[in-house]
Formats: structure tokens, C-alpha cells, sequence
């Protein structure tokens, strides 16, 4: 692993970890919601064997990474961070939440991406794709376009506050499908993804609040460029016992691209895909 000091760019400070050989394929992981770089430890067992260097970053508000700006000032500033490890070309994974920013990327700088890979996305918010969102979902976005942030933050702490992790944890373990919840009963995975949501939580509601802020509107249309996005190889991966995250989003962003490729399984949902198919996803990237 190479964990070196927040990098510093002209908008904020991006906390990141790297892991393999630097002169393998890099490929930039964006986490998901609420999370941090820590999910990416969770495909480290297969970065050798795949012959790829992972990046992982936090977005802002998240971690360690502090700054102000919009999106679009973050994702300049990771491209500056990649510059300075002297990675002109590469592949882009966004899983779950992380989707949006993957996809922002891809667009923002579309000529120096090889391929992108999206697993359980979560897709725009819009008049077509709102039925794909659950009951509890549409009101939590509709109600974050009204709120200031200030008092969407407090509302968050307040949340947060009222469980123990452990007890937070089970309780979101209920919401999912079977599939998930058996993968999620084995120690180690339990272990990275309640870290990942512990270090998302280092600076309290900031990071949820920053990418609700995102989430709240239409940003395939209203952010991303659609013949860029469109020039870069799109590989589309879900599983069909999602209950976190409608597998039709993924369905809808296929479609909706046009020269993407979409990959279902019957038998994955949200969080057992990304665990137990990383090395089917990870071997497919090219070099």
C-alpha cells in the first residue's frame, strides 16, 4: 500500500490511498455513499493478481478531504492528483454513490480515460427514474433540494447520534436482501464497511450532505457532457437482488448511454456483487 499525506491541489485536500505496482494499469475507485477510500481495501486481495495500480480518494467532506468548491472543482483537482503520480491514462470504478462522480469524470476528462466500470450504481433523479427510487429515498431527496445545508447537516448528526454503529449496522442489515445479508455476516466484510462508514463520518454530515447536494438533481443531464461521456467505454454491472439500489437504474443509465454494455446477475445484490464478483469485473479491464 503506498499512503502518502493529503495531497494538496488548489481547492481542497485530497486524503487518497494506492495500492499495487505503479508501473501496472491504475484504475481510480470512487467509493459510495456515505463512505471513503476504505472500501477500496476490499479488492486489494485481487490488485496483484490483475496486474493493477488502485487509486482511492475521498470526496470532500468525507475523511480527511477538506476544502470548498463545486464538483466540478474536485474532480479538476483529482485529475491533478493523478497528473502528479504521472498517470496519463486509466480506467475509472464507481460503486454505488460513487457512480455519479465516476461519471462526472468520465465526461470531465473523457480523452484520458481507457474504460469505466459501474457496479450498483445509483442513477439521476428524474421524472423518468424516480419510480426506481424507493418511497423513502424520493422524500429524503426532495426534501435535501429545500433544506440549507446547514440544517440538512444537523439533521443528519442528529440521526447519526441516535444508534451505536453496531446497532446501526443491524438495523440496515434488515433492509437488505438475504444475499447481502449472509455476505455481510462474515466478520471481515462486516469489519471494512463499517470502517469505511466510520472514516466517511470523520467530519461528521459533511461528506453525506455534500453528495445529497449532487444526488438531489438530474446530473447526467444537467453535468455531464453526453458525446464525451458517450466516447468512453462504459461497462454496466448490477445485481437483480438489489434492494438498496433498483437494479432498473443501471437498466435506464445502459439504455440512456447508448454504447455501454450492462451485465445482470440474478443472484447478487447490492453489497455481494461487488464482493464476491471482483475478480470476474477486475480481470475484464483491459491493459
Amino acid at each position: 500500500m503506498i499512503s502518502l499525506a493529503p495531497f494538496e491541489a488548489k481547492n481542497f485536500k485530497i486524503r487518497y490511498e494506492a495500492w499495487g505496482d505503479p508501473k501496472h494499469t491504475p484504475i481510480l475507485f470512487f467509493h459510495g455513499f456515505p463512505g471513503s477510500h476504505v472500501q477500496a481495501r476490499g479488492l486489494v486481495p485481487f490488485v496483484e493478481s490483475n496486474k493493477l495500480f488502485l487509486i482511492a480518494a475521498d470526496r470532500p467532506g468525507y475523511g480527511e478531504t477538506i476544502g470548498r468548491g463545486t464538483p466540478f472543482d474536485y474532480l479538476d483537482d483529482l485529475a491533478d492528483l493523478l497528473t502528479s503520480l504521472k498517470i496519463s491514462k486509466l480506467h475509472l470504478l464507481g460503486v454505488s454513490g460513487g457512480a455519479p462522480w465516476s461519471h462526472l469524470m468520465a465526461s470531465r476528462i473523457a480523452e484520458r480515460i481507457s474504460s469505466h466500470i459501474v457496479v450498483c450504481g445509483l442513477g439521476p433523479f428524474n421524472r423518468e427514474t424516480k419510480q426506481y427510487f424507493s418511497t423513502f429515498q424520493r422524500r429524503g431527496l426532495m426534501i435535501g433540494r429545500w433544506l440549507p445545508p446547514s440544517t440538512a447537516g444537523w439533521l443528519v448528526n442528529r440521526v447519526l447520534r441516535d444508534f451505536g454503529p453496531e446497532q446501526k449496522m443491524d438495523r440496515f442489515l434488515k433492509t437488505l436482501d438475504s444475499t447481502d445479508q449472509y455476505v455481510l455476516t462474515d466478520p471481515s466484510r462486516r469489519s471494512l464497511l463499517m470502517s469505511s462508514m466510520a472514516e466517511a463520518r470523520r467530519q461528521g454530515a459533511k461528506g453525506i450532505v455534500n453528495d445529497a447536494r449532487l444526488y438531489q438533481q438530474d446530473w447526467l443531464s444537467n453535468y455531464c457532457n453526453r458525446e464525451l461521456l458517450t466516447s468512453v467505454a462504459t461497462t454496466y454491472y448490477h445485481g437483480r437482488r438489489d434492494q438498496l439500489l433498483d437494479p432498473r437504474m443501471s437498466e435506464w443509465m445502459h439504455k440512456r448511454h447508448g454504447q455501454s454494455t450492462l451485465t445482470m446477475f440474478d443472484d447478487e445484490g447490492h453489497y455481494s456483487l461487488p464482493f464476491q464478483r471482483a475478480q470476474l469485473i477486475l480481470e475484464k479491464i483491459p491493459h
